[in-house]
């Protein structure tokens, strides 16, 4: 298939939330055979829409196209968000996938080194109390003070990883999280066309009164 023909079949994957085998793919002629093919995933077992499938196809299209083909669940997330800048590719992402994503999470070096400096902190509090000793107590007080509110200052800007490895971690907690949210469904025959007709149009660039039942992808509407 060429170019334009893949970029077709992702975009309406995405749309709906199903996966057209390539065979299927190939006997793909006209917007009518494509239609066909849409209805009949959606309405077959195999090709229902769960939560799951729905939100990793959602997550697929809010990507740059570079990097949707060859996405799979077992995809490491260093792929698609690398470390550098991860704050910003990932706010950015949040908004074009239009679901809440799962926070990110600070490295394990950073709890260890506040868990060490409160503890470290609390044992000074102690030591002064017991030992009658009242700057080393108030000192330890305020310092620990001070150091909880810089910790929480900080926490935002030190959150750069995420808690799964892999595109399947972060579907599942991403499902997790908007578990009411997703999966609109369609509701006929109707409805699913007139998206088709859109997504073609979309990806296309033709005029919505060329996008016919008849009408032949290359022949008609210029696909390579």
């Amino acid at each position: 298939m060429g170019l334009d023909s893949v970029e077709m079949v992702i975009e309406v994957e995405d749309r709906f939330g199903i996966r057209i085998p390539d065979a299927e793919a190939e006997k793909i002629v006209t917007v009518g055979d494509l239609y066909q093919v849409v209805l009949s995933l959606i309405a077959s077992s195999s090709g229902l829409k769960c939560k799951t499938q729905h939100v990793f196809y959602r997550l697929r299209k809010s990507l740059p196209f570079h990097l949707r083909e060859g996405l799979k669940p077992e995809t490491e997330l260093d792929r698609i968000l690398p470390k550098e800048n991860i704050q910003a590719t990932y706010s950015s992402l949040q908004k074009q996938i239009g679901l809440q994503l799962p926070s990110l999470v600070t490295p394990a070096w950073y709890s260890y080194m506040v868990i060490f400096t409160v503890i470290t902190l609390i044992g000074l509090c102690f030591y002064g109390a017991f030992q009658d000793l009242l700057i080393v107590f108030v000192g330890s007080v305020m310092l620990l003070a001070f150091s909880i509110r810089l910790f929480d200052r900080l926490h935002g800007e030190f959150a750069t990883e995420l808690s799964g490895s892999n595109v399947r971690d972060l579907v599942v907690s991403i499902v997790a999280k908007n578990y009411h949210n997703v999966l609109p469904p369609y509701h006929n025959e109707n409805e699913i066309l007139d998206v088709l007709k859109v997504t073609v149009v979309d990806t296309l660039g033709v005029d919505l009164s060329d996008v016919t039942l008849d009408a032949r992808f290359s022949q008609d509407l210029g696909m390579d």
